[in-house]
């Protein structure tokens, strides 16, 4: 007697609030099943009617739904029922539909325990998908891809070739989320051929959905299109009804833009809003209204486009939705810049430089609020207690000097006299070093702002130089400003990790020279398929006045790389190393096995500032660079570490 549409699976936005009638069959069937249930006794019974009335209930009132999902919590409790879990679950789910992902996960941890103790492995499998998605909600990736690896241990264990194609299409689903996208792919086809296999069209539902995204991670867009047509297609065959179709063809629209189909792709948007609208779904009518917007700026349409875009964010500032709000500053300001009215165009690229930022730093941000509230409530408990010993002290010398000799009473005196004086000394010790910390926090927070300053102002010309390019018409011009944004990325890089990280005086060079040449890689257009980037080394620390000119000396090699070392798609990789030699050295290698001595000829063709920059940075570290064409092309420059290189 369950309900198809209220399975297992449950996504973001799709709640179809208020969209019942009176005279709705489902209400009618809703109000049929409350009778019976109010002259029903048996408790197992009743268990089922109250999770049938519940499915029903979703679909227009979610709190209704709620109440008799409470009520079978309460009946199962007191019955010492297996069904307690499942109502555990089901509130969890609807938890999560909201976004309330604190109770979701109290829910769910509820039902995990449940169904431990009862021995319900395929319920301890679906409490293990529930759990995963939280995680992959909050960033944890890794966390969230062991669980579901958890769940599908138990459905293999189980032999649930339904429950096993679920664990394949949620696998797809965190490592979409990882950026891999032909791992993502390949699981989700595991998915699709398990589900049609059995002939389970509800998981097969989902599970094209999951290669659809896969596909278009690896930028197939028209694979992606096959697989969302054919999840609409099935849909519409399963009788979804129009407000859950909605998501569906949003996705199908997705793929239509990026293939260029825009008439087509609107066409879906706009069947699809239509349907949300009716249906009260807000998450997915803002989605929508930005796609629209995306696709009449795609079209050059830039005045239609501005309203879906304005609205969009409104709604999206408005729920707190940060993940969407990113992209959707940076087309709102294209859309001011193409209107010519640049001043718009700039601050709608500051608030997107600044919810880009939000976005990495918030988990981290979260995490310090907690050790300093727990710091805090620590050093209130410790305060309390010194309080609570100094009174029991002063009581118990009370006492002794009323049962003290006159003789005595002067001794006590001197005696106490010293005490406070060097309990004054004591406290005037403990001021100073309180200020002092005081002081070296301040101090810390100052260099932390300074260097987000320097990151900021850095950035603004980077835009300021992006802006300019916009307008430039020789080539060579435009490729000289794009070469000096992408130094002064490199530099803007540098302080961004000092003010992130939790050293102020050193950079930890791996994770930058991965973070830099990930971005130039992305501003030439390279992807892993054809050239890969290998940051092959150990931890390293140094200085900001080493790491600077280090940093634009690799800017300057991976860029000439990129330019010439890869003519006509042919693949290879880029190496970059930095090691320690002979104890007091330091090696910085890049390597490339492209077409090498060509590579070199076609380099000295332009004119050679970077070749110049890079000799006179290796000066200024007071080093020595060496050059090799064999197996393609390789620099070696060493230098001696300075004292904070580590």
């Amino acid at each position: 007697m369950k309900s198809l549409f209220c399975g297992f699976f449950f996504t973001i936005f799709w709640i179809t609030v208020g969209c019942a009638q009176p005279g709705d069959p489902v209400v009618r069937q809703k109000d049929s099943l409350i009778n019976i249930l109010n002259q029903t006794s048996q408790v197992e019974a009743k268990l089922n009617l109250l999770a049938d009335i519940a499915s029903l209930a979703e679909r227009s009132d979610i709190e209704e739904a709620l109440k008799y999902l409470r009520q079978g919590v309460q009946l199962a409790r007191d019955s010492r029922d297996a069904q307690e879990p499942k109502f555990y679950e089901r509130i969890g789910r609807i938890h999560a539909n909201l976004m309330k992902f604190d109770s979701a996960s109290l829910y769910f941890e509820k039902a995990m325990t449940g169904y431990v103790a009862k021995g319900d492995k395929k319920g301890e499998a679906s409490a293990w998908f529930k759990k995963s998605y939280i995680s992959r909600y909050a960033g944890r990736l890794e966390e969230s891809l062991s669980y579901n690896l958890k769940a599908l241990a138990i459905m293999e264990a189980l032999k649930d070739e339904s429950g096993i194609s679920r664990a394949y299409e949620e696998i797809s689903h965190d490592l979409y989320e990882q950026n891999k996208g032909a791992e993502a792919l390949a699981y989700a086809q595991k998915s699709i051929a398990t589900a049609e296999k059995i002939g389970d069209k509800g998981q097969l539902l989902y599970s094209l959905g999951a290669a659809g995204s896969a596909s278009f991670k690896t930028k197939d867009f028209k694979t992606a299109y096959q697989f969302m047509d054919r999840k609409v297609t099935l849909a519409k065959e399963m009788g979804f009804p129009p407000g859950e179709l909605a998501p569906f063809y949003n996705e199908r629209g997705n793929a239509l833009k990026l293939l260029g189909r825009y008439q087509e792709a609107l066409a879906d948007y706009n069947l699809a809003l239509s349907y949300s609208k009716s249906a009260q779904m807000n998450g997915i009518t803002l989605s929508l209204e930005a796609n629209v917007g995306d696709v009449y700026m795609r079209m050059g349409k830039y005045a239609e486009a501005l309203p879906y875009k304005l609205n969009a964010i409104k709604g999206f500032e408005k729920i707190g939705f940060k993940t969407n709000l990113s992209e959707n500053y940076l087309h709102t300001s294209v859309i001011y810049e193409k209107l010519g009215d640049y001043k718009s165009a700039l601050a709608y690229h500051k608030k997107y430089q600044v919810a880009k930022d939000s976005l990495v730093s918030i988990e981290k941000d979260e995490m310090m609020s907690s050790l300093l509230t727990k710091y805090e409530t620590a050093e209130k408990d410790s305060r309390l207690a010194i309080q609570d010993a100094q009174i029991s002290r002063q009581n118990t010398l009370q006492w002794a000097i009323s049962g003290i000799a006159l003789l005595l009473a002067l001794i006590l005196f001197l005696g106490y006299r010293n005490f406070r004086q060097k309990q004054k000394s004591n406290a005037q010790l403990s001021a100073a070093n309180d200020l002092l910390k005081k002081k070296n926090q301040e101090n810390e927070l100052l260099l932390k702002e300074i260097h987000h300053r320097v990151k900021n102002n850095l950035q603004t010309i980077s835009s300021l130089l992006n802006l300019q390019s916009a307008g430039l018409t020789d080539a060579n011009a435009l490729e000289a400003v794009r070469e000096s944004q992408n130094r002064v990325r490199s530099m803007g890089l540098i302080h961004q990790k000092l003010y992130q990280g939790d050293q102020l005086a050193t950079v930890e060079m791996k994770d930058y020279f991965k973070t830099l040449g990930e971005t130039l890689f992305q501003a030439f257009g390279f992807r892993d398929q054809q050239v890969a980037l290998n940051v092959d080394m150990e931890e390293v620390g140094l200085d900001v006045d080493t790491a600077i000119p280090l940093g634009l000396i690799v800017n300057e090699l991976v860029t000439n790389a990129l330019k010439y070392a890869f003519p006509e798609g042919r693949a290879g990789m880029v190496k970059i190393s930095l090691r320690a030699q002979d104890g007091n050295t330091l090696a910085l290698r890049i390597k490339d096995d492209g077409v090498g001595l060509q590579a070199i000829s076609n380099s000295s063709k332009d004119n050679g500032f970077g070749s110049r920059l890079v000799q006179l940075l290796t000066l200024q570290l007071d080093g020595q660079m060496e050059e090799s064409a064999k197996d393609g092309f390789e620099t070696i420059i060493r230098f001696k570490p300075l004292a904070k290189a580590a």
